[in-house]
């Protein structure tokens, strides 16, 4: 029986009753007993019913998942997520935790989630071998810019925009993935690729200067002014130079320096702090800009800082770059050219015996702002191909929500600079708010010319900065014309 017909029926008795009532019954009691008896019923079975029909109601919602996938298989291939196991293969806490979270979304959707390290994310040729055969073996997987960039350009990979349009990807929740790389990742007007940087993964921060609190204050700048600087925007080339002099010295006497102002420089990317980059956008096109005045500024000061008098000589091959950091970490350089995945316990947390500062890379004369490079930015993709965008769709809104959470990688950040609010100021509002995806990272060719050929050439001072410019300048607009089939 309805609710809408018992209420009739209550309804139809109530007037019944009221209608013996006007014609002067004379048997009042019979009929409040009857009355009572009737309603007393009539209530009792819709209660019973409404109870009966909301628990069935409740218990088939919790039964039953509000989407249910069916049992479908969602396969994330990733290249971050190792550090979640043991060598043994089991995970570690932090990963059970994981595994926690999706067991829950397993149960929501009705689906499995698995993830796989999917070692493609340099691999173009894997992703296109893919592409030409139809094969979508993630639905989705991590890809560095040098891969996931030609392979827009050649249609092998899905805009997220669009699934978004189509299905309800809810990309556009600062919850689900990080709004700031998802900006970065535009190309040709979409987003092509998702970064979920939180606890457990994470798209590590380009480059800085870390430095010895110690040894800047003895050189005769306090890390308080330091920051100051920063903040007022007086943190320029020819500052940490200035310092980086200063710091450099023999301490025993025995003719060799002993301190270092640097121990390494930031990668190649002090060439993007001066207003401009070796690699521009005009009218919609990537071009080669190596001959701008401008540059040539930014070039100058990487070649001042691989100065004998800055830092162990870089040319020559002295040392590597990790003993250089090492050297750092231990206390005998005033600056070291770090990126994020420095900031760890093998990193910064090794600086125990003096205060760990962030600085931004300087600027040169002609910029406004600080500059921060993200350097390899392992993104998640999705292929064109794939043929369950729609169910692959929900999954990922309910693993972002589990994946992304900036607070939460904020916290593993601080632990490994010693909880400084100096560091976070550093981070927050001047490396994040300024930074660019590395352009010169757009294929796998183009790092080789940039970074191996070009950068190298300056910091090993085989070329000057002019010369440098002016051999890699057809090079490098060459292989730009050849990406992006200019």
């Amino acid at each position: 029986m309805k609710k809408t017909r018992l209420l009739a029926l209550l309804l139809a008795l109530v007037m019944v009753v009221a209608l013996f009532a006007a014609c002067g019954n004379t048997e009042p009691e019979q009929t409040t007993e009857a009355t009572t008896e009737a309603t007393t019923e009539a209530t009792t079975e819709a209660t019973t019913e409404a109870t009966t029909e909301a628990t069935t109601e409740a218990t088939t919602e919790a039964t039953e998942p509000e989407v249910n996938l069916n049992g479908y298989e969602f396969k994330f291939g990733h290249n971050t997520l190792a550090g979640l196991t043991t060598g043994d293969g089991a995970a570690t806490a932090e990963g059970q935790e994981l595994l926690d979270a999706v067991y829950a979304i397993e149960e929501k959707l009705n689906c499995t989630i698995s993830f796989e390290q999917n070692g493609a994310s340099d691999d173009m040729a894997k992703v296109a071998t893919n592409a030409a055969a139809g094969d979508s073996p993630y639905d989705l997987f991590q890809a560095r810019q040098s891969t996931w960039i030609p392979a827009t350009i050649a249609g092998y990979i899905t805009a997220f925009d669009e699934l978004a349009d189509q299905y309800g990807l809810d990309i556009y929740n600062e919850d689900v993935c990080n709004q700031t790389y998802l900006d970065m990742s535009t190309l040709n007007g979409h987003k092509m690729a998702l970064d979920f940087t939180g606890k457990f993964t994470n798209c590590s921060l380009g480059h800085f200067y870390a430095f010895n609190s110690t040894l800047v204050d003895e050189a005769g700048t306090s890390a308080a002014d330091l920051y100051e600087a920063i903040r007022q925007f007086e943190w320029d080339y020819e500052m940490m130079l200035d310092i980086g002099r200063k710091i450099t010295k023999d301490t025993d006497g025995d003719g060799q320096y002993d301190i270092w102002g640097v121990a390494l420089d930031t990668d190649g990317n002090e060439a993007w702090t001066n207003g401009t980059g070796p690699i521009i956008e005009v009218d919609g096109k990537w071009t080669a800009n190596l001959l701008d005045p401008d540059l040539a500024t930014s070039l100058e000061f990487m070649y001042a800082i691989s100065d004998g008098d800055m830092q162990v000589p870089v040319y020559g091959d002295t040392i590597g770059r990790g003993d250089r950091r090492t050297n750092f970490y231990s206390g005998y350089c005033g600056f070291a050219g770090l990126y994020g995945g420095n900031i760890d316990p093998e990193g910064t947390g090794l600086c125990v015996t003096f205060e760990c500062g962030v600085a931004p890379i300087p600027h040169g004369p002609k910029a406004t702002s600080y500059m921060m490079n993200v350097v390899d930015c392992d993104w998640a993709v999705m292929m064109a191909c794939h043929p369950t965008k729609a169910e692959a769709c929900a999954v990922i809104n309910e693993l972002g929500a589990v994946l992304c959470d900036w607070d939460a990688y904020v916290d593993t950040l601080l632990v490994n600079l010693n909880y400084s609010e100096e560091c976070m100021e550093v981070i927050n509002e001047y490396l994040i708010p300024n930074g660019k995806m590395n352009i010169a990272k757009c294929s796998e060719n183009m790092y080789e010319i940039v970074r191996k050929q070009f950068y190298a050439d300056i910091y090993k001072m085989e070329k000057t900065p002019a010369q440098a410019a002016e051999a890699y300048q057809p090079v490098v607009q060459a292989e730009l014309d050849a990406v992006f089939g200019y």
